[in-house]
């Protein structure tokens, strides 16, 4: 039934508002994806669970998830608690991918850097326990392990720690103002050193001397330092005291010492914010003791090279002789008149070598032109004599070539085939390679060669073994 003018115009008008309705629907659900698309898409599959960890460490919610460097989820929340001990830690709330779970209940978890601008993901590891973790469910915080980051150690120079150390290094400078001399005279006498520092190398590398137990022993000696931090801080401060009695003794003392207790009390303040990245200096000691296992073999490798390095020491006074010889020869050379002359007609010849070596080089190196037209015309000479004179020529006419070419002809055969100035380069090698037929003429470079190889050559007897004995060969 077709409908008249009015009732089609009728019918548009009341199908606009709902077209609106669709289209304003249709950009606001396109617009929520879009802003909330860093939560995850909505309607999608998730395998969430939580994870305690006793430091959140700069996680925020949206940060990345991941295991073996791949991105597998992102966290969903971060939330601090306190423990039943009063010691607080946090519950991390992980939407992983459902092809990352079920994971072991002794999967490892780290909060680890990802720059140094403080940006951080968590880092997971799965364990091999064969009891799983279900969606809603918790790691322990036994699986959570500790890192150390460039951050944490850059956070104890905060501005009144810089301040300190300017103010320390701003007195120190007046006390090595005007003795430059002496200060030279210190690193010249470094050079002595080399000597005992061997010898100190090699007993550090001995295996009676236990480095590997001395570090072991640091670290311990860290470990129980840090918990009495605070007092070693008082018996710094109490020092002032020490250092005043000590300025009335001497002027030139008191002088220098005046300036330090303000630089001693903010000392006392940095010692005290230091405990935390001592424990975390500890832990990394600890996390690098597998390296010094390897301490051992390098310094051996050291010692090796500083030894080897001898020997060339030694010959220097001989061949700076030798080398001064040679630069005076050579200075007298280039003051010669003719020298100018010379090394101008060397120029122009060269330049005038060059185009001919530029052919001949790749054809030489690719094709062996040179090894097969001496290796033919060797082959020429027979072998034939009375044994009063050389060898006669071993020749003869093997074809009559192209057609009517043993006689004058004012034009070249129908089927002559020659090639003056054959490609021989590393696409292809021309002479020998060219296609013949019996009814065309070629009388040119042909423009395509469908063989590039050419017959092997061999070097006479005994050449390979003079040439190994002068170096040339391997």
């Amino acid at each position: 039934m077709n409908l008249g003018g009015k009732q089609r115009r009728r019918l548009v008008e009341a199908i606009k508002p709902i077209a609106g309705i669709i289209t304003i629907a249709l950009l606001a659900a396109f617009v929520y994806v879009s802003y909330n698309s860093n939560h995850g898409l909505p309607f999608a599959s998730t395998y969430s669970i939580n994870a305690d960890v006793p430091n959140a460490d700069r996680l925020i919610k949206t940060d990345e998830v991941r295991i073996d460097g791949l991105r597998v989820g992102q966290v969903s929340s971060v939330n601090a608690r306190i423990a039943p001990d009063g010691q607080p830690y946090a519950v991390l709330g992980l939407s992983l991918e459902p092809s990352a779970g079920p994971l072991p209940i002794d999967t490892r978890i780290e909060v680890e850097a990802a720059s140094i601008l403080g940006q951080t993901y968590v880092a997971l590891t799965p364990g091999t326990s064969a009891t799983k973790v279900k969606a809603g469910g918790t790691l322990p915080i036994s699986d959570a392990v500790s890192s150390v980051d460039l951050t944490d150690l850059l956070d104890i120079f905060h501005r009144s720690t810089v301040a300190a150390i300017q103010n320390t290094i701003g007195s120190l400078s007046g006390g090595v103002a005007g003795r430059g001399a002496e200060l030279n005279g210190t690193i010249g006498a470094l050079a002595q050193l080399l000597g005992p520092l061997q010898q100190l190398s090699r007993t550090l590398t001995a295996p009676q001397t236990n480095l590997v137990g001395f570090i072991r022993g640091f670290d311990t000696f860290g470990r129980a330092l840090a918990p009495v931090s605070r007092q070693l801080a008082a018996l710094v401060g109490n020092g002032s005291t020490t250092f005043g009695a000590l300025a009335s003794a001497n002027s030139a003392l008191a002088t220098t010492l005046i300036d330090l207790p303000g630089a001693e009390s903010s000392a006392t303040t940095a010692l005290t914010s230091l405990a935390a990245p001592l424990r975390s200096l500890a832990s990394l000691s600890v996390r690098l003791r597998a390296a010094g296992a390897l301490l051992p073999s390098s310094l051996q490798r050291i010692n090796a090279t500083l030894e080897a390095g001898v020997k060339p020491l030694i010959a220097l006074p001989p061949f700076d002789i030798k080398l001064e010889q040679a630069l005076t020869a050579l200075q007298s050379f280039s003051r010669n008149p003719a020298t100018r002359n010379s090394l101008r007609k060397l120029t122009s010849a060269l330049d005038a070598v060059r185009p001919l070596l530029a052919l001949l080089t790749p054809a030489q190196t690719y094709c062996d032109i040179l090894g097969l037209d001496f290796r033919n015309f060797a082959s020429a000479w027979g072998s034939l004599g009375l044994g009063d004179g050389p060898s006669i020529i071993d020749a003869g006419v093997v074809t009559y070539g192209a057609f009517a070419e043993e006689l004058q002809s004012a034009s070249p055969a129908f089927n002559l085939h020659i090639n003056y100035l054959p490609t021989e380069d590393r696409q292809q090698c021309a002479s020998g390679n060219e296609p013949y037929s019996l009814t065309s003429q070629d009388l040119s470079n042909p423009a395509h060669v469908p063989s590039s190889t050419v017959p092997q050559t061999t070097p006479p007897t005994g050449v390979s073994t003079q040439a190994r004995k002068a170096g040339l060969l391997p």
